[in-house]
């Protein structure tokens, strides 16, 4: 699986990291190895006769989280490395990196959000204004934070300018819009 993953995680793109990762881990049924949802079998088992011995699956189980281990560490860029080093399973490596840059993805949307209400066409075509603004949205969909489509709409024709708020005005009296 090592060459399906294009993207080693850095300080900057931890969603797109994750983003190879998930559908990766899912089509091959790892997701539960990764995200904790497969609760691990017992080491040792009991038979009817009541000998104890070692449980075949824990050690398929042990391997697994191993292979896994291994195709997140590969995917670590050094420094990122150093940050997870000493954790031994898949699933505490995924949450500690998670936790490590989850403050920056609410940090990032709130900066998008930010430019998204307060992006202005300026001396930019309508065109190209319209791509910004596309692209940050995007950008926050990607996320997982997509924006109301009147939201959306209200600060698209906000950047525009005054020209366009007349306009927008005339259209929203018609409409019984506000």
């Amino acid at each position: 699986m090592v060459h399906m993953v294009s993207v080693k995680l850095e300080a900057n793109n931890f969603l797109l990291w994750r983003n190879q990762f998930i559908p990766l881990f899912t089509c091959k049924n790892l997701m539960g190895y990764v995200n904790g949802s497969f609760p691990p079998p017992e080491p040792m088992i009991v038979s009817d006769n009541n000998q104890v011995f070692k449980n075949p699956a824990y050690k398929t189980r042990q391997h697994t989280y191993q292979l896994l281990l291994s195709l997140i560490y590969l995917s670590l860029s050094e420094e990122t490395m150093s940050k997870v080093l000493t954790i031994t399973r898949s699933v505490n490596v995924c949450d500690a990196l998670e936790e490590v840059y989850s403050h920056k993805l609410k940090s990032r949307e709130i900066h998008l959000k930010d430019e998204l209400q307060f992006i202005k066409k300026g001396s930019q075509s309508v065109s190209d204004y319209a791509k910004t603004f596309k692209t940050i949205c995007n950008q926050l969909a990607f996320m997982g934070h997509s924006i109301y489509d009147t939201e959306k709409f209200h600060w698209l024709l906000c950047g525009l300018g005054p020209k366009f708020h007349a306009f927008y005005a005339r259209i929203s009296i018609y409409t019984g819009t506000t």
